[in-house]
């Protein structure tokens, strides 16, 4: 039998809770002699689900990556609660040489909240970091967006199975990722995006962080949660200052009244970081005006299917972007747009052309309109409202 297929029994086993695993590991040296012991676990030795588990991954090329693995981040082996194991669809960073930057905001962002989260993970790619996040709609996703447009190697924890594509319209940037980093989680492949997952996947972002980086956050939020557990695991958290108005930036701002370091630039969260980790340096980030195909989230074409089984019923019982936005144009250059598209997508050349700007202008705009579920972005170039 492999020794990964006892770890993965011993994370599935339902007999004791993270933490009583935990302590049985201090008193065994590994999962296959908790097996063979008398321990509570002994009552549930079947393997034919941890096999199950190990040859899907097999197939589907997904690593596994155990707590006695050398590539297991030691950051968060140190924290309070640390996964058994991640699932690993790509490939792991160098998690212990090189900085890493949780960058989270709220799943409802503001134009400007998105904006920033982009253009201050491309700095902290461009200055040598790595950045990680959640893989959601909003904050997360403008921030991966951002790292991967300057090549730099970035993580994205999710929720749920790293086969599932979730929020659906992140199929092409989770594409991204694999190609300059990885999909992490700590749920089996197949594992739905349910609700009480997305409070537990928090704690690996904190915890494998130098540092968290909260740009938009309201009082009530899960991004708020992974400064929160960032605080509590003795690690930096830096805040973007937002609209004192606004109730999205309620929470982040009270984060800066509390003491959290304010940032302006991605170069603000990686700079005290200079004497721990000699490769970062201050460089400004690529505008990437070259690229001509956004990283950003889009839609499979109308005829392929991108999550295993979406229509299930556990679905139903997802997080609220897997439904539909109705967040209005915020601009009027958004209204513009609008009100040239239908559900027949047409070029983005064509569109650009319309409205007389710049194509790669107008992707910029349709991009971060497509996160906030007002318009479809189609391969080829084409799109479509929603």
């Amino acid at each position: 039998m492999e020794m990964l297929e006892y770890w993965v029994w011993f994370a599935l086993s339902k007999a004791l809770t993270l933490r009583g695993k935990l302590e049985l590991l201090k008193t065994y040296s590994d999962p296959e002699d908790i097996y063979n012991a008398d321990t509570p676990l002994s009552q549930d030795k079947d393997l034919k689900e941890a096999q199950t588990v190990v040859n899907k991954c097999r197939r589907l090329n997904i690593e596994i990556i155990t707590m006695s693995d050398v590539r297991y981040p030691q950051r968060l082996k140190n924290i309070s609660d640390p996964p058994l194991l991640l699932y690993c669809k790509g490939t792991m960073p160098d998690t212990e040489t090189t900085p890493l930057i949780g960058v989270v905001g709220t799943r409802k962002a503001t134009a400007y909240g998105m904006e920033t989260a982009e253009k201050l993970a491309g700095q902290i790619a461009a200055c040598g970091g790595i950045v990680i996040s959640g893989g959601a709609a909003g904050i997360d996703s403008s921030a991966i967006h951002g790292a991967t447009l300057q090549g730099g190697p970035v993580i994205a924890v999710l929720g749920c199975g790293v086969d599932i594509v979730y929020p659906r319209t992140n199929r092409r940037l989770f594409m991204d990722v694999e190609e300059n980093g990885c999909l992490l989680s700590e749920y089996p492949p197949g594992t739905p995006p349910l609700q009480w997952q997305f409070p537990q996947r928090n704690r690996i972002i904190s915890g494998m962080s130098d540092g968290v980086l909260l740009v938009e956050a309201p009082e009530k939020s899960g991004a708020l949660i992974t400064a929160r557990n960032a605080i509590s695991e003795n690690r930096d958290v830096y805040v973007v200052p937002g609209n004192i108005d606004l109730p999205s930036f309620k929470g982040s701002n009270s984060l800066l009244q509390e003491g959290a370091t304010i940032a302006f630039s991605g170069w603000d969260t990686l700079k005290n970081y200079a004497d721990r980790y000699p490769g970062i340096r201050q460089q400004n980030a690529k505008e990437n005006k070259e690229k001509t195909v956004p990283a950003a989230p889009v839609t499979a074409a109308p005829d392929k299917k991108v999550v295993d089984k979406a229509d299930t019923k556990p679905y139903s019982v997802c997080v609220d972007d897997y439904k539909k936005d109705t967040a209005a144009a915020s601009n009027e250059e958004e209204q513009r747009l609008l009100s040239l598209l239908d559900r027949k997508a047409v070029p983005i050349d064509d569109v650009a052309a319309a409205v007389g700007q710049p194509t790669g202008s107008v992707l910029r705009t349709l991009t971060k309109m497509a996160m906030r579920g007002l318009v479809i972005m189609h391969p080829g170039k084409l799109v479509s409202r929603k």
